[in-house]
């Protein structure tokens, strides 16, 4: 994605809040019309956490598979260990 999309790189990482600090790293960056929606669980446990605010919220395009995933404050996100979610619109 920084290859093709060049935006990304010169865009400020704003932090997602989410219910699992610890383990759960979330953040978007927006730009050139575009919105990236990051979350990486950092930890050998399954995380599940809720977006504490609606920062993120909207309609994404899931980067692994293409699939429709819409984001709203409360929502929960399950990760497996050390696993990570990429969004964007």
């Amino acid at each position: 994605l920084r290859q093709k999309e060049e935006w990304v790189l010169k865009t400020k990482m704003e932090k997602v809040e989410n219910s699992a600090p610890t383990q759960l790293f979330s953040f978007i960056r927006r730009g050139s019309g575009n919105t990236v929606f990051a979350a990486f669980n950092f930890s050998d446990k399954p995380v599940r956490a809720t977006l504490s605010d609606a920062h993120a919220a909207g309609s994404y395009r899931n980067f692994s598979d293409n699939s429709g995933v819409t984001l709203a404050a409360g929502d929960e996100i399950r990760l497996e260990p050390w696993g990570w979610m990429l969004l964007s619109r």
